[in-house]
């Protein structure tokens, strides 16, 4: 993996580079009224099941389904008893890697809210255990660059200092705009982490390329132990490679 700083003319420096953009972002403006009015109800839907809250999307981008009246089920979570929903609003997953964390980083990763959305559960799992420490997540607003703006949740932390699949509770409600999802690595030793990514495709756009084409995965900033800084710190780094990585992802509900 191929980690390259971004150049600091892009971030306050002095010495701006006319026409050089080194990120070159293909982040697209979402149109949230036409996301919105993306899946009517007519779609066909199985026995005992009907359609969840219009715009909002179900596992692999399929609308959102719930259980029969009085089950008890909420939009957007298919009503199979032991089944939880996990995704990220706009977001179609591909396929599942393993993705390698650096130590005392925040990584970034971007997604957009098309109608309003009730967060309940923000979900990881741990493939290889860092030697000791944990990770603070969070949720911040993105600018325009989708860099972070201010920030909506620190939602604490949980050990990676083991594997398997940890999860935060919140209560958290997102209105239509765009937002970061934030994971802190505050690990250290020997053995650094890695977790399972879902390749993301579609909704706020997950493609990007450097100066020389490559694409990227993610991109993080340098940051130690404590709470999540408030603004956000602009990422000075990215990772090269194919297909950007979520290493968290959202339970939730239609508001």
């Amino acid at each position: 993996m191929n980690q390259r700083p971004i150049p600091p003319e892009k971030h306050g420096g002095s010495h701006q580079k006319s026409g050089s953009d080194p990120l070159r972002s293909q982040f697209l403006e979402v149109d949230h009224n036409a996301l919105a009015n993306q899946y009517p109800h007519h779609a066909p839907v199985p026995p005992g099941l009907v359609m969840g809250e219009e715009g909002e999307e179900g596992p692999m981008g399929m609308p959102g389904i719930q259980g029969p009246a009085g089950s008890g089920v909420v939009d957007g979570v298919l009503a199979i008893t032991g089944l939880v929903t996990t995704k990220i609003p706009g977001v179609t997953f591909g396929i599942r890697r393993g993705k390698g964390l650096a130590h005392g980083r925040i990584f970034y990763m971007p997604f957009s809210v098309a109608s309003e959305i009730s967060i309940t559960l923000l979900v990881l799992n741990v493939q290889t255990a860092a030697t000791t420490g944990n990770a603070r997540l969070g949720i911040y607003r993105a600018a325009k660059t989708w860099q972070p703006s201010s920030l909506v949740l620190d939602a604490g932390t949980v050990s990676i200092a083991t594997t398997g699949r940890k999860t935060i509770s919140v209560t958290q409600s997102l209105v239509p705009d765009r937002y970061l999802l934030a994971l802190k690595t505050e690990t250290s030793g020997a053995t650094t982490p890695n977790l399972q990514a879902f390749v993301g495709f579609g909704g706020a756009g997950m493609h990007s390329e450097d100066d020389t084409g490559n694409s990227i995965m993610g991109y993080w900033v340098a940051q130690g132990s404590g709470a999540l800084p408030d603004p956000g710190s602009a990422a000075t780094g990215w990772d090269a490679g194919d297909g950007f990585e979520y290493i968290v992802v959202l339970v939730m509900t239609a508001v």
